[in-house]
């Protein structure tokens, strides 16, 4: 135990880590700044949610409706009146209105959320109608056509396609996908959040976790003091910088996550949005919706994510310890990481002759980091698979419990 605490200490005395972390947060924070220019429209969604309710029904239509067109007259009335016109839509006066110096600030303000209010209105049937003409089937028969697959990747590629379309039925038939969410063709806040700030914080925590435990597990062979260390028996003991490196990990990790999403949810108001399903009609991207293996709210699948954010950092930090056990050099582990890690990330987009080997290779804790908005989804992998994120897990758990192990036993009985 004792061991363990200088072990601890060793690294979080250790001046370039907090500065990267200062550097790190600094960035992070700087694109909530960025981004904080939207917070108005984005946060008008409270307002809706508040007047008719999280759920798209009948009744939460007809309120909104209501409340809308209440919004949008008061709102061309304001107009008409400033500029002696005769507007008789919302849509027909924002087209027209130029000159907005006639209006104070409270006015225009008002005006832009009318139309931002009718704006979530008018979406809403649209939405939908694009909704339930989802065609899984057909895409994927287009893909397989379009990609000339044959064999065993056809016959995985639609076997896949095809429990998502049953997904996809259950979907629609439970009404998941019926709910509030701020509309994403016009903000992006799933992007924003998972893309933009999650996937940074996560490359962000790979390096530090790197750094730190490659210090940790070559201090004693760039310090001279090996020789002294290692020369018993307790010495070579693994235990304690294992169990330092991760919870001086966790601790980064902790940290580099909490202030910006500290921030960033002070500037983006998600209260009444938390429960909302993250497969909302208005969680949709460029080309497709959000499409989810699970009915989630956007709440736990937020909280879904920081666990694989924290499960894929351990990983690294063991990955980086059966590194520095072989080479005892900070700078040739990050170099022989840095190859290991863009080749694992390079191999999917590499792979062509083979939509199966293609997948395979994509079941690595690299893509879990970089694909972190389209987790537990229908485009996590290549070939469709709901158990994509749980697979690779366990699967890498295995793989470097069976690696630390060797690694020590043979470190264990090196000549040192």
């Amino acid at each position: 135990m004792r061991i363990l605490k200088f072990e601890i200490e060793k690294v979080l005395k250790t001046k370039i880590l907090w500065g990267l972390l200062i550097v790190f947060l600094a960035f992070n924070i700087l694109n909530i700044v960025n981004m904080s220019y939207m917070k108005n429209d984005v946060n008008l969604l409270n307002k809706i949610i508040d007047k008719v309710g999280l759920e798209i029904n009948d009744n939460s239509k007809q309120e909104l409706k209501v409340f809308s067109e209440n919004e949008s007259l008061k709102a061309i009335e304001i107009i008409n009146r400033k500029t002696n016109s005769n507007f008789k839509t919302l849509e027909e006066a924002l087209k027209i209105l130029n000159d907005t110096s006639k209006f104070s600030q409270d006015e225009l303000d008002y005006i832009f959320e009318a139309s931002i209010i009718e704006n979530y209105y008018l979406s809403i049937e649209g939405l939908e109608t694009k909704y339930n003409k989802i065609d899984i089937l057909s895409k994927a028969e287009e893909t397989v056509a379009k990609l000339n697959l044959t064999g065993i990747d056809k016959k995985l590629y639609l076997e896949g396609n095809e429990n998502f379309a049953k997904r996809l039925e259950e979907i629609k038939n439970n009404n998941e996908n019926m709910t509030f969410f701020f509309n994403e063709s016009s903000y992006g806040m799933h992007r924003n959040l998972f893309k933009d700030i999650l996937e940074n914080i996560f490359v962000q925590g790979v390096i530090i976790v790197l750094i730190l435990t490659s210090f940790l597990y070559n201090y004693e062979f760039e310090n001279n003091t090996s020789h002294l260390v290692y020369s018993c028996k307790k010495g070579r003991g693994e235990k304690e910088k294992l169990w330092a490196s991760i919870i001086c990990s966790i601790i980064f990790i902790t940290i580099l996550l909490v202030i910006p999403l500290s921030i960033f949810f002070t500037v983006f108001d998600y209260s009444r949005v938390f429960n909302s399903s993250i497969d909302s009609i208005f969680n949709w991207g460029s080309i497709w919706p959000h499409l989810s293996w699970y009915n989630l709210t956007v709440k736990e699948f937020l909280i879904l994510n920081i666990g694989v954010i924290y499960i894929v950092n351990i990983m690294i930090s063991i990955i980086t310890g059966i590194f520095s056990r072989k080479f005892k050099n900070t700078y040739i582990t990050f170099f022989v990481f840095a190859l290991f890690y863009g080749i694992i990330y390079l191999n999917p987009s590499i792979i062509n002759f083979s939509f199966l080997l293609k997948t395979i290779a994509t079941f690595t804790p690299i893509t879990l980091i970089h694909n972190i908005q389209f987790s537990f989804t229908l485009f996590s992998t290549v070939i469709p698979t709901k158990y994509f994120e749980i697979i690779t897990i366990i699967l890498w758990i295995f793989i470097l419990t069976i690696g630390y192990k060797i690694s020590s036993r043979k470190f264990k009985k090196e000549d040192i």
